[in-house]
């Protein structure tokens, strides 16, 4: 499905009053979700023992 089919089926879902940039917002969480997908299907992922080790290590400054 192409990002324009992708964005056309999101639209309806959106409740009427939403503004400019409550939809705006929401299509680029979609974008960033299905970027996320792609990613889990190319293998990109990080093992979940990995991060249990590591995200101590991310959140501080």
């Amino acid at each position: 499905m192409s990002g324009k089919e992708q964005v056309l089926e999101a639209m309806p879902k959106m409740p009427e009053e939403s503004t400019y940039a409550e939809v705006v917002e929401g299509l680029q969480l979609l974008a960033a979700i299905r970027e996320g997908q792609e990613q889990i299907r190319r293998g990109q992922t990080v093992p979940h023992e990995q991060v249990e080790k590591e995200w101590r290590s991310w959140i501080t400054t």
